[in-house]
């Protein structure tokens, strides 16, 4: 019986903190979850921590990758989308949006929100010459004993596309000044 009960209070626990989480999302909502969940269920800050921690960790994860992709094309309504497609609430993933877009806005006041994107950026295009260095490598190669791979060649363009976009982005970011 009292195995059935635990349960239940286990179930009813994960769905509450799902709901609070995925409705509001943001962590401004976050103490007073804890706080429900100190006072109703008798759980230690331990517990709160263990039963929030993927939650948060899956909002933070989805607020970052909004901001690259606000970074990138600030139409709202595709970001949107494509979190509503992926199992957010039409009103979490507005308040992800939201969030995000203020972060945004902050990072670019800042010269360190704007060396961050100019370096991401930056390693972008070092990434995609590591590969078209590789490919090549390899096509050279296995070109001299005979044989040659289409493959390499589809991975070097694609490093080719991360080097024209990382300078691309790099220069964006290169002159920008802050709050601009």
């Amino acid at each position: 019986m009292l195995e059935e009960l635990a349960k239940q209070d286990e179930i009813i626990i994960e769905e509450l903190v799902e709901a609070i989480l995925q409705e509001v999302g943001s962590g401004t909502h976050e103490s007073k979850l804890r706080t429900i969940l100190r006072r109703e269920f008798e759980l230690s800050n331990e517990q709160v921590n263990e039963l929030l921690q993927p939650q948060l960790e899956l909002y933070t994860s989805a607020i970052n990758s909004t901001i690259n992709s606000l970074e990138f094309n600030p139409n709202t309504s595709e970001v949107f989308d494509y979190l509503v497609n992926s199992g957010w609430s039409e009103d979490a993933a507005d308040n992800i949006i939201d969030v995000a877009a203020l972060q945004l806005e902050e990072m670019l006041k800042t010269s360190e929100g704007i060396k961050e994107f100019s370096n991401s950026y930056r390693n972008m295009a070092i990434i995609g010459v590591v590969v078209v260095a590789f490919c090549y490598g390899v096509y050279m190669l296995t070109g001299a004993m005979g044989e040659k791979h289409v493959v390499f060649f589809w991975v070097g363009f694609f490093g080719i596309a991360f080097i024209l976009y990382g300078i691309i982005g790099w220069l964006k970011y290169l002159f920008k000044k802050p709050g601009i």
